[in-house]
């Protein structure tokens, strides 16, 4: 469907049932101008570290988790678009479109790509007291 879209666009679908199975999708989501998704806390995290914009779908869960997630992110100021509700090739195409134009450097309030320099400060200073004794 986004192929007819999008025909100079390279499309890949990950995972899934018909999608590509890798054992490191982290340099595709990276390398990607746009990436569909779920809302779900990891893939949302993966994207929002890759700063690429994403058209953001919730699938059903018991307790609503990504619709929460979704709404959250649709007010937010992070590059994100809500996926359609159906399958209309005009309607993602649309989407698709929209989130082209964000700016992917907007997830750095999601994630300010500073949390290994936090947790490697705090691994130092609690190194520090137990050669201190204070630990």
């Amino acid at each position: 469907m986004l192929t007819q879209e999008f025909p100079a666009a390279e499309v890949t679908v990950l995972g899934g049932p018909n999608g590509t199975w890798v054992e490191d999708p982290w340099p595709i989501v990276r390398d990607a101008a746009v990436v569909v998704t779920a809302a779900g806390q990891n893939s949302i995290a993966e994207v929002a570290a890759s700063r690429t914009p994403a058209v953001v779908i919730a699938h059903p869960r018991p307790y609503d988790e990504q619709n929460w997630m979704l709404e959250a992110l649709v007010r937010g100021p992070w590059p994100v678009i809500a996926g359609p509700d159906d399958s209309n090739a005009a309607d993602w195409a649309q989407a698709i479109a929209e989130a082209l134009r964000l700016d992917g450097s907007r997830w750095s309030t999601w994630c300010d790509g500073k949390t290994l320099e936090r947790f490697s400060n705090l691994v130092l200073r609690y190194a520090a007291d137990v050669c201190k004794g204070e630990r």
